[in-house]
């Protein structure tokens, strides 16, 4: 490479690992086999990896910055060497390796599962365990109304062994129950280039196939404006919040039903219009079009969303401790959640958008067309949880919710 540059896609997060200072870059394909780790004396170097210095410029610029320090330009050819074999530049290497990924991603009919045997167990009998042993060690679940049905389910996305006991008490209110389709709305923690991204494939889970809702889905993304929908799904490929919910209710639910997996895309460019939600015609039509193939279709439907809440501290961006934040982020948490029972999803959007959403509520996009298609259900919170990171003084902040409609 003649101007080096570091993956966009990487997320670099400062860590303490053994009273030693760290940098660890996130990659949500794993290309290097993992996450990679690197001394945060290459800090200097890593943030000259942009696209506008060459070899020579990289040693000038560092020999600037450190007069009596900087490394040679052999010394530099050796980390750019190893940053590539790595995977963390944005090089020929890389780019051939990513085509080959979205190939196999595209020909495939089915999803395969990114975090089997990482974030939960790739074996059906051990996760099928692990399951009943957190159901197991929770108090008796209330008994629902033989009047009612639930509609809807607001679950995290965090890591499964994180919150596994709120998975698992939020889900199995649903045990038994027989839907045709669930509808997921998950988030896309990278960049999208539309509001949304849905996949027509069957997602593949350790306790077999569930496969898309088709004609839904084929009904659903016809005649939307432009910039409604990605344009193309590959984001579904190594995103873990729609993938979570799928064992979940595979475990679950008592018969064979069908999904419709929808990522849902940053606000950022609706925001700054200072206008209303509804005033944006992609989402306006997102809503309708999935209210009203609801309203219309045979069978029954659940509706998912897959969110967390506050991300706060260090890791994401606050330049102070995660608990100087946290009584303030919960607090817009329990603010969030009664106007998600309330059906006010307006006031989520107008609250964000006029304070700039301060702690990081990366559930925002799903769960405000959550929110407006469980209008006419009526909402309880069932957890309200914080995870403390403290290698890198963070925090996030996840919830559950139920939502049931009266008759079947």
């Amino acid at each position: 490479m003649e101007k080096p540059r570091l993956r966009k896609d990487l997320q670099a997060v400062p860590v303490m690992y053994r009273e030693r200072r760290v940098i660890v870059f996130l990659d949500p394909f794993k290309l290097s086999g993992g996450d990679v780790a690197l001394d945060a004396g290459l800090y200097p170097l890593l943030e000259k990896l942009n696209g506008q210095y060459d070899r020579l410029g990289l040693l000038g610029a560092l020999t600037d910055l450190r007069p009596d320090g900087a490394p040679s330009l052999e010394e530099i050819d050796a980390l750019l060497a190893r940053f590539d074999e790595l995977f963390l530049l944005d090089s020929e290497r890389f780019q051939k390796k990513m085509r080959e990924i979205r190939d196999e991603f595209f020909q495939n009919p089915d999803r395969e599962p990114a975090f089997a045997g990482k974030a939960y167990s790739a074996e059906p009998d051990t996760l099928r365990a692990w399951i009943e042993k957190l159901e197991g060690e929770l108090p008796p679940s209330v008994e629902r109304s033989r009047d009612t049905a639930v509609s809807g389910i607001l679950a995290p996305h965090i890591d499964t062994a994180v919150a596994g006991s709120v998975y698992v008490d939020v889900y199995r209110r649903i045990r038994a129950q027989r839907y045709d389709r669930v509808i997921i709305l998950g988030i896309n923690h990278r960049e999208q280039d539309g509001l949304y991204s849905i996949l027509n494939k069957g997602f593949l889970t350790p306790f077999g196939r569930i496969a898309p809702d088709g004609e839904f889905i084929g009904s659903l993304t016809e005649g939307l404006p432009p910039g409604t929908l990605a344009s193309d799904n590959f984001g579904h490929k190594a995103e873990h919040s729609i993938e979570f919910q799928t064992v979940f209710l595979r475990h679950y639910l008592a018969s064979s039903f069908a999904i419709v997996p929808v990522l849902c895309g940053g606000l950022q460019d609706i925001m700054p219009s200072g206008g209303l939600l509804s005033d944006d015609d992609r989402f306006r039509a997102m809503y309708e079009q999935l209210n009203r193939l609801i309203a219309d279709s045979s069978g029954e439907t659940l509706v998912v969303a897959a969110v967390d809440f506050s991300h706060v501290g260090l890791k994401f961006g606050h330049g102070v401790s995660a608990d100087d934040l946290l009584p303030r982020a919960r607090e817009q948490d329990r603010n969030i959640l009664s106007l998600i029972a309330r059906g006010d999803a307006e006031e989520i959007y107008r609250t964000a958008r006029d304070t700039g959403d301060p702690y990081n509520v990366c559930g925002l996009p799903a769960i405000i067309l959550f929110t407006l298609l469980m209008r006419e259900s009526t909402g309880d919170v069932i957890t309200h949880e914080t995870y403390r990171e403290k290698a890198t003084d963070s925090a996030v902040t996840y919830a559950s919710m139920v939502f049931e409609r009266k008759g079947r």
